[in-house]
């Protein structure tokens, strides 16, 4: 079963990113979930996302996701992280800030419907 609090999600996914496991990243997006890339371009459905996902899991290193802030309305959220990905030999982590979209799913989970890892 998915994630059961919207506050979860971005620690969820650090954990999917740290094993490497894309089948649980993917899990964690809405079918019609999507994913906005570097250049501003929107990647949709599962197959893009996966695409997307492995390319992310590619750069190898830990990553850590810290929640900033949720918001919930109903079966919607809007969910805000600080994360951080320290690869082995570079001199500086890699680190953004996301902004996410997340519905309840028909089994109660929460998953992502847009996700934006560089918001700001």
């Amino acid at each position: 079963m998915g994630v059961r609090e919207p506050s979860q999600i971005n620690a969820a996914f650090a954990a999917g990113y740290n094993t490497r496991d894309i089948d649980a990243l993917v899990a964690l997006y809405a079918p019609e979930g999507s994913v906005v890339e570097r250049d501003g371009s929107v990647s949709v459905g599962a197959d893009a996302i996966r695409a997307h996902l492995a390319a992310l899991v590619d750069i190898g290193g830990k990553m850590v996701s810290t929640n900033r802030s949720t918001v919930v309305i109903g079966d919607t959220a809007l969910v805000t992280a600080d994360w951080e990905i320290s690869v082995d030999g570079a001199d500086e982590p890699v680190r953004g800030r996301s902004a996410e979209v997340l519905r309840v799913q028909p089994d109660g989970s929460w998953a992502y419907l847009i996700d934006q890892p560089l918001s700001v």
